[in-house]
C-alpha cells in the first residue's frame, strides 16, 4: 500500500512538497507539488504544527459531542480566540491515563489549508499536524527535528512546533546537546516512516472526507437494518428502556459515590452545599456533571454546544426530537437543583434544536 503525503509550508506562498511513500513506510520519490499527486492508497495531508493547539485531557461525557463540547470550554479558559470559532477534534483512542489528544484550530486556517491540497489536485483521506509525525524520544525524553524553519517538539503528552528560540525557552534544560539543523531529507523520511500511524486526524466533523464517511457507515447501516427486521418493536422498546433505566442507575449511584453520600436519593442536597461551597471552578464542573447525567439519561438527546462565561449562566443547545425530551431534561435539572431557561427551538435535518440556559433554582 502507498502513501502520498503533502507537507504545506507554513508560508502560503512557498511551494509545497509531494512524498511518495511505500507500505513500510520507505521514501519512494520527493518532489515539488506542482501537479496533482500520482494515485494511491491513501493520501494524508501534513500541515503547520504551528497553527495547531494540541493537548492531553481529561474529558468528561459519555458522548463525542459532549466530549467535545467540555475541551471547547476548557481551551476557551487557555486560549484568546473564540472558542466557537476553533476546529476541535478529539483522538479516537485514550492513553494509558485515561487523557485523550485533542487539537483545536481556527477553522478558517483549515478551510485555507483544504483549499490549497484542492488546488494541488490532492484529496486527503487524513489531515495531520506535522509535530505528530515525529517519534516521542525514549525514556521521556524529547525528541527535537527542524523543519520548515522550525523545530519540531515532541515527547509524552507534549506535541508542538515552535521558533528556535521559544523552543530553548520551552524546553529549558531539556535542549539537546547537539542541535537540530536543518535536514529536509531526515525530516521527510521520518514523516514517512510516521505516516501509517497518525494519533488525530484533523478531517472530520464540518470537514469529514464526506465520501469515506458514507463509505463507513454503509456496512454500520446494513447491520442496523437486518437488526430492525429479525428483532420485533417491542423486544427493541423494551432493550431500550432497560439500557436507559441502567444508565440512570448507574449514573445516580456514581455521582452519590463521588460526593461522598449514601444513596442517589442524597444527591441533589449535596449537589446544592457542593454549589454553595465551592469556587467558580467547581460550581461548573458540578453544573457540567449534573447537565451531562441528565442528558445521558433521555434516549434521543444530545448537547450540541456548550458557552460558559464565569458572569453569566451556563448556555448550552440541545438537540431532542420533541418538546418531551425538553420538559423531562428540564424536570430532571429541577430535581438537581438548577432551572433550564429554554430559547426558540429550530428543527434541522428532522430534529429540534433548542438552546438554553441553565442557572441554580431561586
Amino acid at each position: 500500500m502507498t502513501t502520498t503525503l503533502l507537507l504545506l509550508p507554513t508560508d502560503a506562498g512557498a511551494q509545497s512538497i509531494a512524498v511518495r511513500a511505500d507500505a513500510q513506510g520507505q521514501v519512494q520519490s520527493v518532489r515539488q507539488a506542482t501537479t496533482p499527486p500520482e494515485p494511491s492508497a491513501r493520501t494524508l495531508l501534513v500541515v503547520p504544527g504551528v497553527d495547531v493547539h494540541l493537548r492531553w485531557l481529561s474529558l468528561p461525557g459519555r458522548s463525542m459531542a459532549q466530549s467535545r463540547a467540555a475541551a471547547r470550554l476548557h481551551l476557551a479558559e487557555h486560549l484568546a480566540v473564540d472558542a466557537q470559532a476553533l476546529h476541535v477534534v478529539i483522538a479516537a483512542s485514550a492513553e494509558a491515563d485515561g487523557t485523550r489528544l485533542v487539537a483545536a484550530v481556527d477553522s478558517v486556517v483549515m478551510q485555507h489549508w483544504l483549499a490549497r491540497a484542492t488546488q494541488l489536485g490532492c484529496v486527503p483521506d487524513a489531515v495531520v499536524p506535522d509535530c505528530l509525525l515525529l517519534e516521542p524520544g525514549a525514556d521521556a525524553t524529547v525528541a527535537v527535528m527542524h523543519w520548515d524553519g522550525r523545530w519540531l517538539i515532541r515527547r509524552a503528552q507534549l506535541a508542538c512546533s515552535l521558533e528556535p528560540e521559544a523552543a530553548r525557552l520551552l524546553l529549558g534544560d531539556g535542549v539537546p546537546a547537539v542541535l537540530p539543523v536543518p535536514d529536509p531529507t531526515q525530516s521527510i523520511a521520518c514523516f514517512a516512516r510516521n505516516a501509517a500511524h497518525v494519533p488525530i486526524n484533523l478531517l472530520q466533523h464540518p470537514f469529514a472526507n464526506k465520501a469515506a464517511a458514507e463509505h463507513k457507515r454503509a456496512p454500520r447501516r446494513l447491520a442496523v437494518l437486518a437488526a430492525l427486521v429479525l428483532l420485533s418493536p417491542a423486544l427493541l422498546l423494551l432493550a431500550q428502556t432497560l439500557r436507559y433505566e441502567i444508565g440512570a442507575r448507574v449514573l445516580q449511584t456514581r455521582a452519590a459515590t463521588q460526593l461522598g453520600v449514601r444513596d442517589a436519593a442524597a444527591v441533589p442536597a449535596a449537589l446544592q452545599a457542593r454549589r454553595q461551597a465551592g469556587t467558580a471552578t467547581d460550581r461548573l464542573a458540578v453544573q457540567l456533571s449534573t447537565l451531562f447525567a441528565a442528558v445521558d439519561a433521555l434516549p434521543a438527546t444530545e448537547l450540541d454546544q456548550l458557552d460558559y462565561n464565569a458572569a453569566q449562566p451556563l448556555r448550552a443547545t440541545l438537540l431532542h426530537t420533541d418538546d418531551a425530551n425538553l420538559q423531562q431534561l428540564s424536570a430532571r435539572l429541577a430535581d438537581a437543583g438548577w432551572k433550564l431557561d429554554p430559547g426558540s427551538s429550530q428543527v434541522e435535518d428532522g430534529r429540534m434544536r433548542t438552546p438554553f440556559a441553565l442557572e441554580p433554582l431561586r
